[in-house]
């Protein structure tokens, strides 16, 4: 999926307001995007554009600390913590080992469809805009 597609997919229309389009500039458009990107997109059109509230509970967004590769992308942090937090996007990897559990989000991973809980999505968005 191409970043002009997901935030096609996420507005429900072609035209792309200049809130994401400013996030979309700095990310490759010719390639599939990556799942961190996504998480960059789905925020910005989440926040900006259907206005839902940032998630401001710190035991929510302290759930994101588990992700082991969080910090891999420090531009991208703020975005994972809040599509992670809200269960838009969760870890790509939950792996088990001799020192205990291991959570990855595996941001440079091509995003795949299902890696978003898209019921999430909508309703989030009906649920800010009271539908």
């Amino acid at each position: 999926m191409k970043p002009i597609d997901l935030a096609r997919k996420m507005l429900g229309r072609s035209d792309i307001p200049r809130e994401v389009q400013i996030v979309m500039s700095t990310i490759p458009s010719d390639t599939d995007i990556n799942r961190r990107n996504a998480a960059r997109i789905i925020h910005v059109i989440m926040r900006d554009i259907f206005h839902v509230q940032d998630i401001r509970d710190d035991d929510k967004l302290m759930e994101a600390e588990k992700l082991r590769d969080l910090y891999d992308c420090r531009s991208c942090v703020a975005s994972i913590r809040q599509v992670y937090a809200r269960g838009v996007m969760g870890a790509k990897y939950d792996l088990e080992s001799e020192n205990g559990r291991c959570m990855i989000f595996g941001g440079g991973d091509l995003l795949e469809e299902d890696d978003i809980a898209w019921e999430v999505v909508i309703n989030a968005i009906d649920t800010h805009l009271g539908l």
